[in-house]
This record gives C-alpha cells, structure tokens and sequence, in this order.
C-alpha cells in the first residue's frame, strides 16, 4: 500500500517509486524482455505499431522513445 506521502509525491512529480516490487529473478527476466524488445528497433527506419522512436535514431543506431502498447508486444507487461 502506498503512503499518503507517497501520494502527494505523485500528485507532485508525477510519479513515485515502489523499492523491491520485483525480485532479482523477477528484474533480470524484465530486463532481458525489454532489451529483446528494443533489438527489435534495429533496422526501422520509420515509427510502427511497436515503436515511437527518438528523432536522432538511425536503423544502426537504434533510439527508442516509447514502447507502444507495451501489454500488446510482450505478456510481462500484463
């Protein structure tokens, strides 16, 4: 549960953090899922259903700004 101080941090910020909501097995297979994800932006050139990219990206040098519908591309976002 979150505190009424973490409350008023969000309100805020506009965020807050949650400290040890994952395990370490739990973080590592997150990791490993997203940076799967973001290989995936190696070779677009332009924005697609998964990726809104960052303007300096180049298909060798890829820069993503947001995962689209994270929930869609990959289950652990569930």
């Amino acid at each position: 549960m979150i505190s009424n101080e973490d409350v008023a941090r969000y309100h805020d910020e506009g965020c807050i953090l949650v400290e040890n909501i994952l395990d370490r097995t739990q973080l590592d297979h997150a990791r490993r899922v997203i940076d799967s994800i973001l290989a995936g932006a190696r070779g677009k050139i332009n924005h697609d259903d998964v990726y809104d990219l960052e303007p300096t990206h180049t298909p060798n040098e890829p820069r993503v700004r947001r995962i689209k519908k994270p929930h869609v591309v990959d289950h652990l976002f569930w």
